[in-house]
């Protein structure tokens, strides 16, 4: 029987400890539960493979995501922490000010543009 079930970076496996170990449980939905569910049944760790629930084999578990999924993650980190240094920056410094709002200005712009092509490729907009 599992023992224990670790997380990893940016999942947390949480729980009731009870005599040797965290116990989940997950309800059972209807029409049937969410690919990955972890249930315990009858003093077995369960995962629903997306057909069946099977019995989770070994003296230790563990959770984890994908190298994409953390890829993922950590690139929109990086960008939330740069847009807050330049943020920043721009509260102190005008020519900061002015050059966030020299690039927001061309995004709008770049933004329309990027629009208006893909009407313009629509059948009912071919003036040709």
């Amino acid at each position: 029987m599992l023992s224990g079930l670790n997380g990893s970076q940016y999942i947390n496996a949480a729980g009731d400890t009870v005599s040797g170990g965290p116990y989940f449980y997950a309800d059972t939905p209807v029409p049937a539960p969410a690919k990955g569910a972890v249930r315990f049944n009858n003093a077995r760790l369960e995962t629903w493979d997306g057909n069946y629930w099977t019995q989770v084999y070994g003296a230790y578990g563990s959770v984890s995501l994908t190298a994409e999924a953390v890829e993922a993650i950590n690139w929109v980190r990086e960008k939330i922490e740069m847009e807050k240094r330049i943020a920043q920056l721009a509260k102190e410094h005008p020519g900061v000010a002015d050059a966030v709002a020299t690039v927001n200005e061309s995004l709008e712009r770049l933004q329309v543009v990027v629009a208006l092509s893909k009407w313009e490729k629509e059948p009912a907009h071919d003036y040709r």
